[in-house]
């Protein structure tokens, strides 16, 4: 692999691996909410200290298209799809 290829491909990785933790996120967020509805009180907190991962999160993946786009000359539409 060539220095070349080795750098246009960190920021697909780094999207990639925003994306999947996202993911992870968001379905923790579900079942934090699930669990405090249940009437786990003391879970609220956990609730909106992942609230604010996922708020970094979403910032990465913008962040991460927009590498993509600049430096790989990749497509435009996920600027659109992660803003």
């Amino acid at each position: 692999m060539s220095a070349g290829t080795a750098t246009s491909s960190r920021p697909l990785a780094l999207m990639r691996g925003a994306a999947a933790a996202f993911l992870l996120g968001t379905l923790a967020q579900a079942a934090l909410a699930g669990l405090f509805v249940t009437g786990d009180v003391e879970l609220l907190a956990w609730h909106d200290a992942n609230a604010q991962v996922l708020a970094a999160l979403a910032l990465v993946l913008v962040l991460a298209a927009v590498l993509i786009r600049w430096r790989v000359q990749g497509p435009r539409w996920p600027i659109a799809a992660t803003g």
